[in-house]
């Protein structure tokens, strides 16, 4: 008892320890301008902190207890698949590390696949301005159920608390560093992300492109998506938009607002919000449609994941064959330009996947229509 209290302080410590190193460093040197004021990012960490110290409060009072009682009751009793042979001190505790991971793993993975458990999982992703503080930004429902889920999970392997504890205070470590709006020079990074989970790594995990979104499940240690395939990287990491586009306004980023997302309707990781006035149709066979919204060209590309927006007047490739459709952020300019052949005309190449381009055009619904040619059809 003596050490997991000293392990659970040792946790606690660690936790804050790391938040405010992690801040400091996000204020130095961040990857994203995500805020553009100091009172936005306190706002900020005021509402993801405040709603991860009740989870933590939550989890002490209710469940803590129920974790030692049921690693007591299982050496005791001699129960767990960790316990069918003897087994030294530090081999049991590396054994008992591994399968929590790939336990945390699996549970993460099911967070994305199980619609009921997106409801509760999107709370962490609708963060568009991801950091350290994202780390414990989780809706009080999927807490519950993971924690609840603990107990059987430790009667069956036979986890001592000793090595539950002090694994929860390195992968919390680790999820922590891995949320820091920060980056690693590209050599270390080549090297940290094949033992550990690294920034760059997860925020593709935290792209609003769901292929991105549905990849690098992993919390501490990165085998587990290369072992299971769910693997991703992105070279242009400036890129990754953040964020669940459904949950962008503000009265979901409120704490009552988070509490209350499992209450919205389920819909991919990459939908876009519902928005009035929009007509599309669909032009003919070459996968092209067309629609004016409040003085805005847009089109669709069959096969990209979401509407962008087009213009004759000013165009610009917004992804290449194999990379994802995407708006670029405000300000950004696009690294590829690609001009039209003709005047109003967009002459796309022969590809597997479609280019798509995007521009500013004037207020104007009269303006000339978008002619595309996809496969030498108009």
């Amino acid at each position: 008892a003596a050490l997991i209290d000293l392990l659970e302080t040792a946790q606690a410590g660690a936790a804050l320890l790391g938040l405010v190193l992690l801040l400091l460093l996000e204020g130095a040197h961040p990857f994203f301008e995500l805020f553009r004021e100091r009172k936005e990012r306190g706002r900020h960490l005021a509402r993801n902190l405040v709603l991860g110290a009740a989870n933590s409060v939550i989890v002490a009072v209710v469940f803590a207890g129920l974790w030692v009682a049921a690693a007591a009751y299982a050496e005791a009793n001699g129960w767990g698949l960790l316990r069918l042979t003897e087994l030294p001190v530090w081999l049991h505790a590396v054994l008992a590390f591994l399968v929590l991971d790939v336990w945390t793993y699996a549970w993460h993975r099911m967070n994305h696949r199980v619609p009921f458990l997106w409801r509760f999982h999107r709370v962490h992703h609708s963060d568009a301005q991801m950091d350290v503080t994202t780390a414990s930004r989780f809706h009080t429902g999927e807490i519950v159920l993971s924690s609840a889920l603990r107990i059987p999970l430790i009667l069956a392997l036979g986890v001592t608390a000793w090595e539950l504890v002090l694994y929860e205070t390195m992968m919390f470590a680790v999820v922590q560093f891995h949320h820091a709006n920060v980056a690693l020079p590209a050599r270390v990074e080549a090297v940290v992300n094949k033992l550990i989970v690294t920034p760059a790594m997860h925020k593709v995990h935290h792209s609003r492109w769901q292929p991105e979104t549905d990849s690098n499940y992993s919390a501490m240690l990165s085998v587990w998506d290369r072992l299971f395939r769910s693997f991703r990287r992105r070279e242009a990491l400036h890129e990754v938009e953040l964020g669940l586009a459904e949950f962008d306004d503000d009265v979901h980023q409120s704490i009552g607002g988070m509490l209350r997302t499992p209450l919205a309707p389920v819909g991919t990781p990459d939908a876009q919000p519902q928005r009035e006035n929009t007509l599309t149709e669909d032009v003919d066979a070459a996968g092209v449609g067309l629609g004016v919204l409040g003085g805005r060209l847009t089109c669709r590309l069959r096969g990209a994941a979401r509407p962008p927006e087009c213009s004759v007047s000013r165009l610009r490739t917004l992804s290449s064959p194999g990379s994802p459709p995407r708006h670029p952020a405000p300000g950004r300019e696009p690294a590829r330009a690609h001009r039209p052949s003709s005047p109003g005309v967009i002459d796309r190449p022969r590809a597997t996947r479609p280019l798509v381009y995007e521009a500013v055009r004037e207020r104007s619904p009269s303006a000339p229509a978008l002619i595309c040619r996809a496969n030498d059809r108009w």
